[in-house]
């Protein structure tokens, strides 16, 4: 959905960067539920998460993709996914704990708000928000004078 909306928004525009962080995000979404890189679903996931990261650090490298708000959300965001994801395993596999705590809500909630919080930068693109609000601020002061 991310996807798409950003390329509704930034299709006539001259940089295409939205467009392909949220296509590179889209690719790890759909890649990270299908196929399984390790045997172990929490290993596999936090895998995904640093290679989206690796991704989105050499594409930014190779100026493909710029930095904005929305970059630097998403490589926090997956940066705590794959943390979070990482503690869970070793809870459960290594410390063989089954008994709920309170890591679980943890767990639980920080991931999929970190989930949406990737997905609404994708959408917003505070980057753009960030330029209009400081256009608009500096015609305001211009007209002043």
């Amino acid at each position: 959905m991310a996807f798409l909306c950003c390329l509704a928004i930034n299709i006539n525009k001259e940089s295409k960067s939205p467009v392909y962080l949220s296509a590179l995000m889209l690719c790890s979404y759909i890649f990270s539920g299908y196929i399984d890189l390790l045997e172990n679903l929490y290993l596999s996931w936090a895998l995904y998460d640093f290679i989206t990261i690796l991704a989105l650090l050499t594409l930014q490298c190779f100026k493909v993709l710029q930095r904005s708000v929305a970059f630097h959300l998403i490589i926090i965001s997956l940066t705590i996914n794959a943390v979070l994801t990482l503690v869970i395993y070793y809870d459960l596999y290594v410390l063989y704990n089954y008994e709920p705590w309170w890591y679980w809500s943890v767990y639980s909630i920080g991931g999929n708000m970190f989930d949406v919080l990737m997905i609404l930068s994708l959408v917003f693109n505070k980057n753009t928000i960030f330029k209009r609000g400081a256009a608009l601020n500096f015609k305001k002061l211009k007209n002043i004078e």
